[in-house]
């Protein structure tokens, strides 16, 4: 008899068939866990069966775990499609995915009872005793398709997958992720409508999604798919829009374009998403929406190429998307984007540059573009959290940098980025609780990103939530395997860093000191460095690991291969107050935006009792 209400004594609280995945974890439950069980048994109420069912506790938990319950239609038919979104939000592993509230979920229940006790009254000719015809209305039961479709729940968030390239060209697979961003974007600024990020909707890319379940995945209402084909000089593309909750077409289209009305073309398809979205703009924002931000085709084309290469997040392709930009400029002076996106990579590659000077030159270059940008187009969101991050993470200039993340944020609310980076801000000044709503509302719009997931495992660490910090840091690099294999990044070694650190917090030290051991850098002494290490902790523990690494580490500074904030780090754990205020300093005078964490940092806790480390904090702006 398979496993399903009983609750195995001894193990975990609770009847286990009904547990959400965090509680099944012995993680934090909040309000969307008895969500996640009223899903449970709204599912159980309509089926007759459990969701998730297992011959042994061990497979039950597997099950509510990792798999998905059969869809409710597969069961029974006969039961509404929008009860299917209900339960299929409500039973979404993602607790950031599921209802947020209650009230949602009343909401959504009440919407869909109304539609139910929605009666067609129908003329049926009857005789009277005398047999004379006589009419009457009768009430059949049966619900009228026009009064449903009139009924159709509002699409307030859709994803747009990637827009396959079916011409053959593999060069012009730039041009083809270029439209589905610029889409993106534009649609982004439409209010009230949630629009999933690109590097979540690009997982997608390659695969033969079902856009049924590409919506569920990503708890979103509708789905938008294309494809692109090239005849001669002329490009043709399909696109169509997809209601996630009954499979039903809620637009499609086909356009012929030349390259040079390429430009042309994300207005239209965006326009015509929009009016059939019957999505309420204001005056002000339709002008935004339909902005053109250059008419040169070639320098749009370069942009996207760009675009392209600087979402790789890799130290060659920074270098490939900036070339790009400049190249987009060469064509057209006045192009805000490609100021504002030479602004962005220089952003990331002077977060994980070592050598200051190379670093402070990269800011210089950002902050110069993103003024740029903004002197062409005040109202580029982009723009305005290229200085935000920079007054945030460089200028330590905290007023500056809150009015700048919030007016980005209302120029564009689905921008991820925006959140994300207002939510550190924010965890830098200690309000958790605004961080974690908007870390939440970020991974919300991009729930596969790699930096969204990594920021998010951030803030666990940093509000001493470890073993929530060890699962979405481990979730994060499972996201992209192929990255992973790119140990030398400096994106990878700053997750393997925050991975270590939460297992050794954790009491972990075994896995710790393997995390640790993979971030050693490239260089002549590596091999010597990991026996070295190894042998310490085997002989001292996570003592002598790190008095063995304290042995390495000017030379490593030296060759610019360590951040002097995890210096820093290494002895405040050994507790040598001295040597960590000394690498502090030097980290301060770098201007190293690592060092913009140290208020909420938990590594640093045995420093905040010394004068030193609240003065610090008050010539930062974090007093």
């Amino acid at each position: 008899m398979p496993l399903g209400k009983e609750t195995a004594p001894g193990v975990i609280l609770g009847t286990l068939a009904y547990m959400s995945p965090e509680q099944a974890r012995g993680l934090e439950v909040d309000g969307r866990s008895d969500l996640f069980s009223l899903g449970v048994l709204l599912y159980e109420m309509l089926t007759g069966r459990l969701p998730f069912m297992g011959g042994t506790t061990g497979d039950l938990l597997v099950s509510i775990l990792s798999s998905e319950p059969l869809p409710l239609a597969h069961i029974k038919p006969s039961v509404p499609s929008e009860m299917q979104w209900i339960v299929s939000k409500s039973l979404h592993k993602d607790k950031t995915l599921r209802y947020q509230s209650a009230r949602d979920f009343i909401v959504d229940l009440r919407n869909l009872t109304h539609g139910l006790d929605t009666r067609v009254l129908s003329p049926v000719i009857g005789k009277d005793s005398g047999n004379h015809p006589v009419a009457e209305v009768r009430e059949s039961g049966i619900r009228d398709s026009a009064v449903r479709r009139r009924r159709r729940k509002p699409v307030d968030s859709i994803a747009v997958l990637p827009i396959v390239n079916s011409s053959g060209d593999a060069d012009l697979e730039y041009l083809s992720d270029g439209i589905t961003e610029s889409l993106i974007n534009t649609l982004s600024r439409i209010p009230k409508l949630r629009v999933m990020a690109r590097s979540t909707v690009f997982r997608y890319k390659g695969r033969e999604a079902d856009p049924q379940r590409v919506g569920s995945e990503l708890n979103v209402r509708a789905v938008m798919t294309g494809r692109i084909r090239q005849r001669g000089d002329q490009f043709i593309i399909g696109a169509e829009l997809v209601d996630v909750v009954d499979g039903s077409q809620l637009w499609g289209e086909q356009y012929t374009k030349r390259m040079s009305g390429i430009l042309t073309l994300q207005d239209e398809i965006s326009g015509d998403i929009g009016e059939k979205l019957k999505l309420k703009l204001t005056s002000g924002e339709k002008p935004r929406l339909a902005k053109r931000h250059t008419r040169h085709a070639e320098a749009y084309e370069l942009y996207l190429k760009g675009r392209y290469h600087w979402s790789k997040w890799t130290r060659d392709s920074l270098r490939e998307a900036i070339a790009c930009f400049e190249q987009s400029l060469g064509k057209d002076p006045d192009f805000a984007l490609a100021y504002s996106g030479l602004g962005f990579a220089y952003g990331v590659q002077s977060y994980f540059l070592l050598d200051p000077a190379h670093a402070q030159g990269a800011i210089l270059k950002s902050k110069a573009y993103a003024k740029r940008a903004m002197e062409m187009d005040d109202t580029l969101a982009e723009a305005h959290l290229g200085l935000a991050n920079i007054a945030h993470l460089y200028e330590w200039n905290r007023r500056l940098a809150e009015r700048e993340f919030k007016i980005a944020l209302d120029l564009n609310p689905n921008l991820a980025e925006a959140h994300i980076g207002y939510g550190l801000f924010l965890m830098d000044q200690g309000r958790f609780s605004e961080a974690m709503a908007e870390m939440e509302w970020a991974l919300r719009l991009d729930p596969l990103s790699l930096p969204m997931n990594t920021a998010m495992g951030y803030f666990f660490f940093n509000t001493r939530r470890y073993d929530e910090a060890i699962n979405q840091l481990r979730k994060s690099q499972a996201l992209d395997p192929a990255f992973q294999l790119s140990e030398l990044e400096p994106a990878f070694q700053l997750s393997r860093q925050l991975l270590g650190a939460s297992l050794e917090r954790a009491g972990k030290m075994e896995e710790a000191v393997a995390e640790y051991l993979r971030v050693i850098p490239e260089w002549t002494r590596k091999d010597e460095m990991i026996a070295a290490l190894q042998r310490a902790y085997d002989q001292s523990g996570m003592n002598g690991f790190w008095r063995s690494f304290a042995d390495f580490v000017h030379e490593l500074w030296e060759r610019r291969m360590i951040n002097p904030v995890f210096i820093s780090a290494i002895y405040a754990s050994l507790e040598e107050r001295d040597a960590a205020f000394e690498w502090i300093e030097r980290a301060f005078s770098e201007r190293t935006p690592a060092l913009s964490h140290i208020k909420a940092d938990p590594r640093f806790e045995n420093l905040r009792a010394d004068s030193r480390f609240s003065q610090l904090l008050g010539r930062m702006g974090l007093g």
